[in-house]
């Protein structure tokens, strides 16, 4: 199981999302095509990540709430 990274929300691109402090995942690139907006939990407003997290298991990449406790990527 990979380490998980936290997703960043929409506006938050490139190296303001990969690089530091957020050290993030990037998928803004599915906005609008795929989703009209990065969903954000509601406990990260104001924040630049989503409250989401995702990693890559075996050959699948999941996505888990970092608020859900263990198993969300270690």
């Amino acid at each position: 199981m990979g380490t998980a990274k936290d997703i960043c929300q929409t506006a938050v691109t490139g190296a303001g999302c990969t690089g530091s402090p957020v050290n993030g995942f990037d998928l803004s690139a599915l906005s609008p095509t795929y989703l009209v907006a990065i969903p954000v939990d509601p406990s990260e407003t104001g924040s630049l990540v989503s409250g989401y997290r995702i990693y890559r298991n075996g050959s699948f990449y999941q996505v888990c709430n970092k608020y859900e406790g263990t198993g969300c990527g270690g």
